[in-house]
C-alpha cells in the first residue's frame, strides 16, 4: 500500500521501517517494526533525505556538485544507490553545513562584519573564481534572465582575511581577470542592457558565478566595426 510523504517522516521519526524489498528498484516494500504495517517507498529526494536523516537541501546540494549517483529514472534512486547516498552523509555535512546556502548579496555583508572589511556581492563571486569558495547550486529570480550562484554560509566564515583582502584589492585598483555586467557597462561607457545585447550577439559566456573575462570587454571596446552597428540597432546611441 502507498503511503504519502507525511506519514512516512512520521515512520521515520519513530523508528526505522525494515527494507524487505531492495536492489535496483526506485521502490521498495517496507516494514515497520512497531505496527507490522506493510508500505511501498518510493525513493525520491525528499523521502531519501528523512531516511538519511538530512535536509532536502544538503542533498540538493550534493546533488549539485556531482556526489550523488545518477537518479535511477528521472527522479528516484534505487534502494542500492540510497545505500550510498546514506554512506556519504557526514562528507555531506561536512561540505555544506547545516544552514542553508546563500546567495552573494547576502553572504557579503555577512562576510565584511567577520573581517571588517567592504565586501562586496562581487567579491564573493570573485573568492569563487579563485578557488575560495564552491559553488553549491543556483536560483534564478523571476526578475532576473541569469541563474545566481549559492554558496555554503559556513565555508564563507572560514575565509581567510587575507583572501578576502587579495580581492577587494583588485576590485578597488580595477585589476580582477573579469567583471560584472554593470562594471562592463561603465568600462564601456553603455546604457544599461547594451552590454547584455553585446553579450548575445557575441555569444560571449559568462561564467559559473554570472561574470565575464574582462580581455572579453576590452575586445568590445576595440571593436569598431560591431560598436557601429550597435549603435545603428540603438538608434544611433551607443
Amino acid at each position: 500500500m502507498s503511503e504519502s510523504i507525511p506519514l512516512l517522516l512520521r515512520l521515520f521519526r519513530r523508528c526505522r521501517p525494515r527494507l524487505v524489498g531492495v536492489g535496483a528498484h526506485t521502490s521498495s516494500i517496507a516494514q515497520d517494526l512497531e505496527t507490522g504495517e506493510m508500505m511501498t517507498i518510493n525513493w525520491d529526494l525528499s523521502t531519501v533525505a528523512s531516511w538519511v536523516e538530512l535536509q532536502p537541501w544538503q542533498l540538493e546540494c550534493a546533488k549539485f556538485v556531482g556526489m550523488l549517483p545518477n537518479p535511477a529514472d528521472e527522479k528516484s534512486w534505487s534502494a542500492e544507490q540510497v545505500e550510498q547516498i546514506r554512506r556519504l552523509v557526514s562528507e555531506i555535512e561536512g561540505r555544506f553545513g547545516k544552514i542553508r546556502p546563500l546567495g552573494a548579496t547576502k553572504c557579503a555583508p555577512l562576510l565584511a562584519e567577520r573581517v571588517n572589511r567592504d565586501v562586496v556581492p562581487n567579491d564573493i563571486r570573485v573568492l569563487a573564481e579563485r578557488g575560495h569558495l564552491e559553488v553549491v547550486g543556483t536560483y534564478k529570480p523571476p526578475d532576473d534572465w541569469q541563474a545566481h550562484a549559492l554558496f555554503a554560509p559556513a565555508k564563507v566564515d572560514a575565509l581567510a582575511v587575507e583572501q578576502v583582502d587579495a580581492v577587494v584589492t583588485a576590485r578597488q585598483q580595477g585589476t580582477t581577470a573579469t567583471v560584472s555586467d554593470q562594471e562592463a557597462s561603465a568600462m564601456l561607457g553603455w546604457r544599461g542592457g547594451q552590454f547584455m545585447v553585446a553579450v548575445h550577439m557575441k555569444k560571449i559566456e559568462p561564467n559559473m558565478v554570472g561574470r565575464f573575462a574582462r580581455a572579453d570587454v576590452t575586445a568590445l571596446a576595440a571593436d569598431s566595426e560591431f560598436q557601429e552597428q550597435l549603435r545603428q540597432l540603438f538608434g544611433g546611441v551607443a
